[in-house]
């Protein structure tokens, strides 16, 4: 709060008591100087009587002096003019026409002394009470505070029966008038102030009712003119604050002496003026911000909560409403994914303007405060637009209008920018969501359809849901059965219960699919055989997808039942027509004589009997091999093998049969393997013999023996064959596979025998594979693993 400071006029002073000592003092020595000159009528003695000149012009120039000079100069007047009348002294007094000039003269210099002392002294005073209110005004924070400093000081300054100011209000612009301690806005139109301000210079007018510019004079009993002071008071570069208007000065009409005693402190005022305009519009604008930060934090706690387009469209214009002063207002939303949605306030908007818009706004990258002319939403002549944008996508815009030229500035920018980041992120959000929603929904749909069971486990093996399939096959509803363990829900027994869990445990470890069957029993009670497979899920659960395969089991052992017994059937009969074909053809009967040859046309036919009896035999054994390996009944007993051993008898046996050149390639140190003899037999008798079927009769076949890699050793069968491309060479180990390259459609097989070999390999801990050999063909090799010393000890090696 400003306090005013106490003016008085120098004019009006009272004197003090040091004044009135030396006033007494002076006028003592004065007067006993008019003592002399009156009974002395010389010219020396004469001049004494002017002497009185100097008290009274020192009385009067004292601060608040004319009382007192006019006193003295009315004592010393009362002296001269005392000489007239007292007669003794009458004869010696010089004449009453210089005795009454003498006593004027007093009273001019005293008039003219007290006037000076006012002048400067008011003006010492001014100047000492500008520095006072210059520093008092400083320290003013509001237009209010201001104004009643102004019209206090002013009142105390002009005596005037009533004091207003006409203050600019600095955020608004209009006129508002000031008068005990309450502002109110002026109506709109034609106004003194505005009548005032246009003028640009001080008025003082005399008599304001005989004024023709303000109208008649007002009736009534007639109180004598009025007067009128108008001051204008500007801030430094020129701009009108606001204007003091004074009425009825006391006593006289205003007067040029009263705008220059009323000037400093109507220049201290517009410095202040202009400061508290500055700090209200400070206010404002800080208020304003605070306002808009508060109602876009609240409208980012409102999107983020919001998950479709049309709400986040909704939520976006009411934000922005609040937080700039528009007409007209519209949000539109056009991200990808979602459709297209628009909001607007006092707008009209179709599907067709709103597309349009959209259109024209994925041309913008930022906010701005000229938007093209394809924005506008009506006749507006202030526009501003924010593009909702994530990266290169448009995912819709934020479009203001006003009717006002320059509405919209660089805080409103701002603000609706930050408003339009999280209208973006919200979109960003509903997009991502919808497309969750409609990656869950297809993958329910999936998942209902599905028919192959679904059970959802958590880390633990618990069920937390089962799809239709996994009811229909469990009996149990996915309710009932959540919670519950899944070997529970399949009613598994203890075995395989263990597997299961054992299963499940895995794919956590090892983030891989793994596969299983076990025998249950339905809640119903009916037994069936379930396939299943298990996978890991990311929250450390798991899925379980189970499939009836009890038929399939049941046709299964039924073929290889079928395919056992027919092939162990095939054995007996083509052993017995081999010997009958050897017979016949004079190779030695049972009884070990030689019979006689058979006739030449007879023989070739007998030939192709034999021959077409050991295919089948053949055949019976592989069918044999395959039906014991996946019935199980094939042991395995790992034993220490010489595989150079191995690999000579296989080279004798098969030079001897087939009458060509097989080269064996092995290294002097003995190799011993882990293997069991008869199927290792089988593994290389097979690779022999498929490279003997697939290469040209004048090419040699090679076997290789080595050493590597590290703990096991490498077998090779290498052929000058056609060879296999590298695309079809996983399924040359398949069951039932013949490859259409080369010669596999001339030379008879039936696709087991890699088959086989692949399934030996295999279970005794080694692999096999085919690449092409050096110089063309192909080049089969497996490894078996080599056995350790504390092995080759065992004495049954």
């Amino acid at each position: 709060m400003v306090t005013p400071r106490a003016y008085q006029d120098p004019a009006e002073a009272r004197p003090g008591l040091d004044v009135l000592l030396t006033m007494l003092v002076m006028a003592a020595l004065a007067a006993a100087a008019l003592y002399a000159a009156t009974f002395n009528d010389t010219l020396a003695l004469g001049a004494l009587r002017y002497l009185p000149l100097i008290p009274v012009s020192l009385a009067a120039y004292r601060p608040g002096g004319r009382l007192a000079g006019q006193a003295m100069a009315g004592f010393f007047s009362s002296l001269l003019l005392w000489q007239l009348v007292w007669p003794p002294v009458n004869a010696a007094a010089p004449a009453g026409v210089e005795l009454v000039t003498a006593a004027l003269l007093l009273h001019l210099v005293a008039y003219a002394a007290a006037s000076a002392s006012a002048t400067v002294r008011g003006r010492e005073t001014l100047a000492d009470a500008a520095r006072g209110w210059r520093g008092l005004l400083a320290r003013a924070a509001s237009l209010d505070e201001v104004a009643d400093f102004i019209l206090t000081e002013a009142a105390a300054i002009i005596a005037a029966r009533d004091a207003a100011l006409l203050l600019r209000n600095p955020i608004a612009g209009g006129w508002e008038l000031a008068a005990g301690g309450t502002r109110s806005p002026l109506p709109a139109g034609p106004t003194l102030a505005g009548w005032l301000a246009a003028q640009g210079k001080p008025q003082l007018i005399d008599d304001l009712d005989a004024d023709p510019r303000f109208g008649p004079r007002p009736q009534g009993p007639a109180t004598g003119p009025r007067s009128l002071l108008a001051q204008l008071l500007r801030a430094d570069e020129g701009t009108t604050l606001g204007i003091l208007v004074l009425l009825d000065r006391r006593g006289r009409p205003f007067g040029h002496r009263d705008l220059d005693r009323l000037a400093p402190l109507l220049a201290a005022g517009g410095q202040a003026l202009a400061q508290a305009g500055l700090l209200a519009r400070t206010d404002q604008a800080l208020a304003r911000r605070a306002m808009q930060l508060a109602a876009i934090q609240q409208a980012g706690r409102d999107l983020n909560a919001a998950l479709d387009a049309g709400s986040i469209a909704r939520r976006a214009l009411t934000c922005a409403a609040e937080i700039i002063r528009a007409d007209t207002l519209a949000v539109v939303a056009a991200a990808e994914g979602l459709p297209l949605v628009w909001e607007a306030g006092a707008a009209a908007l179709d599907a067709s303007r709103a597309s349009a818009i959209a259109t024209t706004a994925r041309e913008m990258r930022y906010a701005t405060l000229e938007p093209a002319a394809a924005l506008a939403l009506s006749a507006g002549r202030s526009r501003l637009a924010a593009p909702l944008r994530r990266g290169t996508d448009l995912l819709g815009v934020i479009v203001a209008e006003s009717a006002q030229e320059g509405a919209f500035d660089g805080q409103d920018l701002l603000a609706v920018a930050a408003l339009a980041d999280h209208a973006t992120i919200a979109l960003e959000n509903a997009r991502l969501f919808a497309q969750v929603q409609g990656e869950r929904e297809r993958a329910g749909q999936i998942i209902g359809h599905m028919a192959d069971g679904l059970l959802t486990l958590d880390g633990a093996g618990r069920v937390l849901a089962l799809n239709p399939a996994a009811e229909q096959l469990t009996g149990w509803r996915s309710q009932e059965a959540a919670g519950r363990h899944a070997s529970e829900v399949l009613g598994c027994g203890a075995e395989d219960a263990a597997a299961l869990a054992s299963t499940l445990a895995r794919p956590r470890a090892a983030d891989a699919p793994h596969e299983g069957r076990l025998e249950a029993r339905s809640r119903a009670g009916a037994c069936r055989v379930l396939g299943y497979s298990a996978a890991p899920l990311p929250d450390q659960g798991s899925v379980l997808l189970i499939r009836d395969i009890t038929r399939e089991q049941e046709l299964q052992e039924f073929q290889r039942e079928l395919v056992a017994t027919f092939s162990h059937e095939l054995r007996a009969p083509l052993a017995n027509i081999e010997a009958l074909t050897q017979t016949l053809l004079g190779d030695g009967a049972g009884d070990g004589t030689a019979a006689s040859p058979a006739p030449t046309p007879a023989r070739a036919h007998l030939e192709m009997l034999r021959a077409q009896s050991r295919r089948l035999a053949a055949l019976a054994e592989r069918t044999l091999d395959v039906a014991r390996l996946e019935a199980g009944a094939w042991r395995l007993e790992p034993r220490p093998l010489a595989l150079g051993r191995l690999l000579a008898d296989a080279q004798a046996r098969w030079a001897a049969a087939a009458g060509r050149p097989i080269r064996l390639a092995a290294p002097e140190a003995r190799l011993w393997a882990l293997a069991d003899e008869e199927a290792a037999a089988v593994v290389l008798d097979n690779l022999v013999d498929n490279a003997l079927k697939y290469s040209p009769a004048d090419t040699e076949i090679a076997l290789a023996l080595a050493a590597e890699p590290a703990g096991f050793a490498t077998v090779a069968v290498i052929d000058h064959g056609p060879g296999i491309p590298p695309g079809l060479r996983e399924r040359a180990f398949q069951r039932f596979t013949r490859l259409e390259a080369g010669d596999a459609q001339r030379t008879y097989g039936v696709g087991l025998g890699l088959y086989v070999t692949q399934r030996l390999v295999t279970a005794m801990g080694g692999r096999i594979w085919v690449e092409d050999a050096a110089g063309g063909g192909s080049r089969f090799a497996f490894t078996l693993p080599l056995c350790q010393e504390a092995e080759l000890e065992d004495p049954d090696c």
